[in-house]
């Protein structure tokens, strides 16, 4: 078993149904609108087996990235700020992080700073 935190999208939350899920939260990116971005405890390898399944359709809708600690700098992030504009607006303005990857570490490093798990930061925070 492979668990940890994952940063995902919509469609994996639909397919894995994890027990323990952040509330929705969008990213603040025009473009994005409304869409549902999630914090979830999941398993690699079963998020990396249902992957495998999709059609390469579905799979452009289901993404995810683990949240493990970066070496990337994130005491300017404003939690007010991203509770108003979207998390990773913020993420992107305060550290110019624009890849989900990079943007999944600052949730990490962001959730540690605050010494909430990552669920807790969405679910507290945003």
């Amino acid at each position: 078993m492979n668990t940890n935190y994952y940063f995902c999208s919509q469609a994996v939350v639909d397919i894995l149904k994890p027990e323990e899920v952040s509330k929705p939260f969008i990213s603040g990116f025009e473009f994005e609108g409304d869409t549902p971005h999630y914090i979830a405890w999941l398993d690699g390898d079963e998020i990396e087996k249902e992957f495998n399944k999709l059609d390469d359709d579905e799979q452009d809708d289901f993404w995810y990235w683990e949240i493990v600690p970066g070496n990337i700098d994130i005491s300017t992030v404003d939690l007010n700020q991203a509770k108003e504009r979207g998390l990773l607006w913020e993420i992107q303005h305060r550290t110019g992080m624009t890849k989900t990857c990079n943007q999944a570490y600052c949730i990490c490093n962001i959730a540690d700073n605050e010494g909430v798990t990552p669920i807790e930061l969405i679910d507290k925070y945003l």
